[in-house]
This record gives C-alpha cells, sequence and structure tokens, in this order.
C-alpha cells in the first residue's frame, strides 16, 4: 500500500495547489505531528508554492522615518514624502482564498496544531484579535487571518475569515516607526546560534556583559518584523466562510465615492494599516485614522469595517504618539494621507 508520501506526491504532480485531500482526511492528518510535517514537507517543495515577495521599505521613505525620529525632518515633510513615493491603491476585489490543504502547507506545525476555524476549531463566542499571517503571504502566496488572544495574546487559531462586532483597531507607534526605518533588533534565533557557537568555543556560559554584547552586534540583528504590530480585536461571530467571501464579494457591487453598501443599505469602508507609512488602521478612502467600528468582516488583506469611528482626543494622545529618540513627543504620519502598503498584488493589505 502506498504511504503518505507517495499519495502526497502523486496528488502535488496532478494538482500542486490543490491536493485532493477531504476534510475527513485533513481532520485525521493534523492529529498526527509526523503526518503534519511529511504534509508539509511535499508541499512546500512544490515550486508553485514558493514564493520570496517581502517588499523593502522605499529608500528615501526609510531615510525620512529616521530623520524625523531624530528630530531632524519636520512631520510635515514627512508625510510629502510618504503621499509622493508611497501612493495608495484600495483592493478592488476579494482575493484568492486558500484551501484548507493550502493552508496546512503554508503555516508552520506549530501553527497548525493551534487548530483552524471551519476544519477543527470553533471561536464562537470568544473575544480575539485578528491579523494576516505575514509569513504565509511572503513565502508562500497565501492569504490566511491569524486569530489572537486579544491585541497582545498569543496566536489560537487560523482561518480564511473572520467576522467581528464591538471592534478596536490596536497598534503600536514606536513599533510602526521601528518598522518604517527598518531598525535592527536583536533576533532570538540569531542569539541563541551566537550563544551556542560561544559556549562551544569557551566551554561556558557567556556572562551578563558578553550576553549584552551580543544582544548589541549587527549580526545577531534583524529589521523589526512587521508580524508583531497591529490588530483588530472583537467579538468573534461564528460565520460560514462561504457567507462571509459572499458577503464581501456583494459589498463591491455596490460601492460610491469610496463608500460601500449591504442590501439592507448600510455603509461599510474598507480598512487598511501599513506601518510603512503610519502608526494606525485607516479609512483608505480618506485616510482618517479609526479607533473603532460596530463591526468588521476580514478576507485575507480585505477589510470592510461598518460604523467606524475616529479616536477621541484623548484616545489620539493615548494610542497615536510616540517619544522619539529626542523624547519628544510626535505622532507617526497623522490621519489624512493615505499610502501604497508594501505587498503590490494586495493593493491594501494591512
Amino acid at each position: 500500500m502506498a504511504g503518505l508520501s507517495t499519495i502526497l506526491k502523486m496528488a502535488m504532480k496532478a494538482a500542486p495547489k490543490a491536493m485532493p485531500v477531504d476534510n475527513k482526511g485533513l481532520k485525521n492528518l493534523l492529529q498526527s505531528d509526523d503526518k503534519i510535517e511529511e504534509f508539509q514537507k511535499v508541499w512546500k517543495s512544490s515550486p508553485e508554492n514558493k514564493f520570496d515577495q517581502r517588499q523593502a521599505q522605499d529608500v528615501d521613505v526609510r531615510e525620512a522615518v529616521e530623520q524625523f525620529d531624530k528630530g531632524e525632518l519636520t512631520g510635515k515633510k514627512l508625510r510629502n514624502i510618504i503621499k509622493e513615493k508611497l501612493p495608495m491603491e484600495m483592493i478592488d476585489s476579494v482575493q484568492k482564498i486558500p484551501s484548507f490543504s493550502d493552508m496546512i502547507g503554508a503555516l508552520n506545525k506549530n501553527q497548525v496544531k493551534k487548530g483552524i476555524v471551519g476544519l477543527n476549531k470553533s471561536l464562537k463566542g470568544q473575544r480575539v484579535a485578528t491579523r494576516l499571517d505575514i509569513p504565509a503571504y511572503n513565502k508562500h502566496d497565501t492569504w490566511i487571518v491569524s486569530i489572537h488572544e486579544g491585541l497582545k495574546g498569543a496566536p489560537t487559531a487560523y482561518s480564511k475569515t473572520a467576522r467581528l462586532t464591538d471592534v478596536m483597531f490596536g497598534s503600536s507607534s514606536r513599533t510602526a516607526l521601528d518598522i518604517a526605518s527598518e531598525k535592527l533588533k536583536p533576533n532570538k534565533e540569531l542569539l541563541e546560534r551566537a550563544k551556542e557557537k560561544f559556549v562551544k568555543k569557551y566551554k561556558r556560559k557567556p556572562t551578563s556583559e558578553e550576553a549584552t554584547k551580543m544582544r548589541s552586534d549587527p549580526k545577531n540583528m534583524r529589521p523589526q518584523p512587521k508580524s508583531t504590530i497591529a490588530r483588530i480585536e472583537g467579538d468573534w461571530i461564528e460565520t460560514p466562510d462561504s457567507d462571509t467571501i459572499s458577503f464581501a464579494e456583494n459589498l463591491f457591487k455596490r460601492q460610491k465615492d469610496g463608500k460601500f453598501f449591504d442590501e439592507a443599505g448600510e455603509e461599510w469602508i474598507q480598512v487598511g494599516m501599513n506601518p510603512y507609512r503610519g502608526s494606525y488602521f485607516y479609512d483608505k478612502a480618506t485616510g482618517q485614522a479609526l479607533q473603532g467600528a460596530d463591526e468588521v468582516i476580514q478576507v485575507g488583506p480585505l477589510v470592510f469595517a461598518k460604523g467606524a469611528r475616529k479616536p477621541t482626543l484623548s484616545e489620539y494622545k493615548k494610542n497615536f504618539t510616540f517619544k522619539d529618540t529626542q523624547g519628544k513627543t510626535k505622532v507617526f504620519n497623522r490621519g489624512g494621507i493615505v499610502a501604497r502598503n508594501p505587498y503590490p498584488k494586495a493593493r491594501g493589505i494591512y
């Protein structure tokens, strides 16, 4: 009898991006670490599933953000540079929806074991926070919604879509600025390797001073990752993926002047968040910064909000400001200016 690896290779040869494995078979597969690893190894080995589309920040914008952080450039000049270099377009259609097979293939094993909504996980009645899983897009061109335990909690599941009510938009101005300037940060994996080499060479653990030196060594650093910022928090509404996708498709059929309307005539807006150009979620039609909404639907990189509201003055001071390297309180690209995000295929990914 052919083994799992042989079966997967045969399936991959026939249809690399849509392996004919039914939901029952996938559920059984998820019960075994070995089967998950074997499945992912074969899926990731297909050339059609390999991508390298991480986009670097625009050089002029990066330099401008660094100067702004040092107090060498005014906010107005920074905004003008961002507006010129990173013009934005709204997403104009529902993007490619992954199959459950592709989700299992594009995520790593530990992520898959958290659970996939609609396959082996339910979040009914839970308060959660969502965002896009950036590595799955960068490496495998697969749009997956990452679901977390609140704005700062750990991942708890993954999904094709999300529907939330009583929504709060959360992000960090300081972290967004570090992403925009591609500021180097100590990398856990590189530090662990450096410590292992140290122990192997000197037959002892590094002292506190030596460990600090390792953390400040550029060889053990990487640019601030984009995946650590920006989540949409709300009460999870259990809705079939097909219904949420259909709802989004219908919104595109009823749009006018950057606004979208559902069958009941209620108004929705398209929402974006791009740390390369600012530190907050915003209305893509106007650039207005957003604090919350009555309801949000997310289909991959596409986010629509109903009853969206801008921040109050106190919320603005608390959530939209940061201290620069000189200790001065600033806003990283205030609302009112819209810009392109660094993923051209999505034209509006957050």
